[in-house]
């Protein structure tokens, strides 16, 4: 009996696992179409969080609006974490103009060493030899498959950005984590994940609204109202299965941070391969090999 409740449970989180990996790529193809469909990804960024927030209130508004009583506790948290979330948006978006897009990937993936080093102070997580090697197998894999282009100048200036992008991003994910740890329970997870939404989406329109009046920014069309539409549904439902992930035991976050980044990265890979016409020469397919295998190392870890 235990024995098939453990494999229930392993084929739960597996499949939350991957929902979320496969929400959060769709995040990356849909900011990608953004150009294409001359979308101003400003803009629907901003609208994608109020979507997101509306989505995390209305999915169980009966448990949300009971939860309320924990507003002010949660308010501090869920604003910090609001304007890490625009904040790195803004320097990863500087970053893929100045730095190059390959190297602030790199940046951006490499980041889960920093809740993975939260992870073992904070909560107490294991780091065996076996989640060691599958750690640092994601990581290679994370920079064989983003291996910056040494002829693209570009990419050799402002390298200063590609580290903000680093410690920002692992901070974003850290932060995440310690508000799923100490702050979020059964009853007020849909309103936390809406506040964290919601905060984002008013720090952006303070920002729309500074760039506006001083900045003589465009304003909000019909195409960047479609555009955060779509990405606000990917955007609440990659974040709500990441969420699921920590409930099971043994999900530790060395292992889901590990799995969901790595397992972005060799979605992404093979969806640029197949539907937009990027390149996946010898030298990205080893890294997509060794993303397989880091990802087989660390779900089977324990």
């Amino acid at each position: 009996m235990e024995a098939i409740e453990f494999i229930i449970i392993k084929t739960e989180m597996a499949l939350y696992l991957l929902l979320s990996i496969v929400l959060a790529t769709t995040l990356f193809i849909i900011l990608k179409l953004y150009k294409t469909f001359r979308v101003n990804t400003g803009h629907a960024i901003v609208v994608n969080y109020f979507v997101a927030s509306s989505i995390a209130f209305g999915a169980n508004s009966d448990a949300s609006i009971a939860a309320l009583s924990s507003f002010f506790h949660l308010l501090p948290i869920t604003l910090i974490i609001g304007l890490m979330f625009i904040v790195v948006f803004n320097i990863t978006g500087f970053s893929s103009q100045s730095a190059g897009i390959s190297v602030t990937s790199v940046a951006a993936k490499m980041s889960m060493v920093i809740p993975i080093f939260f992870g073992l102070f904070l909560y107490n997580d294991s780091l065996n030899f076996t989640r060691i090697i599958g750690i640092i197998s994601a990581l290679i894999a994370v920079y064989i498959i983003n291996k910056p282009d040494k002829n693209n100048a570009q990419e050799k200036k402002d390298l200063w950005l590609p580290v903000l992008v680093f410690a920002g991003s692992g901070l974003v994910d850290s932060s995440i984590k310690y508000a799923q740890h100490f702050y979020m329970t059964n009853e007020n997870r849909q309103l936390l994940i809406a506040m964290l939404f919601g905060s984002a989406g008013l720090l952006g329109v303070l920002h729309y609204a500074f760039n506006v009046i001083y900045k003589k920014d465009s304003i909000l069309n019909l195409r960047s109202i479609i555009g955060g539409l779509i990405l606000g549904i990917a955007n609440y439902f990659s974040l709500h299965f990441l969420l699921l992930c920590f409930q099971y035991p043994g999900s530790e976050s060395a292992m889901i941070f590990s799995i969901v980044n790595i397992g972005v990265v060799l979605l992404a890979a093979i969806c640029g391969y197949l539907f937009l016409n990027e390149t996946l020469n010898g030298g990205k397919l080893l890294g997509v090999l060794i993303a397989v295998f880091s990802i087989i190392i660390l779900y089977s870890s324990k």
